[in-house]
């Protein structure tokens, strides 16, 4: 296996691996917004550490975005470089 079909695998199983724990920190985003959003909890102290946690979790869940975007990018830059170079090799074999 080539250096760059390698990198392809490398970079899909990355790609899976970080939109998962994208989904699971979105899902907890999510469960602890619910939970402050009840009223349940009555404690100013344990509101403001539920809210900074939020925030930690959101801010974190966008930078992993960001680098999921990049990485996604590079991933079909290679798969284009490919597939062209396919192409070129299937014209020139004519």
């Amino acid at each position: 296996m080539n250096d760059k079909r390698l990198l392809i695998v490398a970079l899909t199983l990355y790609l899976l691996e970080l939109s998962k724990i994208m989904n699971d920190l979105n899902q907890h985003h999510l469960k602890l917004k619910n939970y402050l959003n009840s009223k349940e909890i009555k404690d100013e102290a344990t509101k403001e550490l539920l809210e900074e946690v939020i925030i930690f979790i959101k801010t974190e869940t966008d930078s992993l975005e960001k680098t999921y975007k990049a990485s996604k990018t590079i991933y079909k830059g290679l798969i284009r470089n490919i597939n062209s170079k396919k192409q070129n090799l299937s014209k020139n074999s004519h």
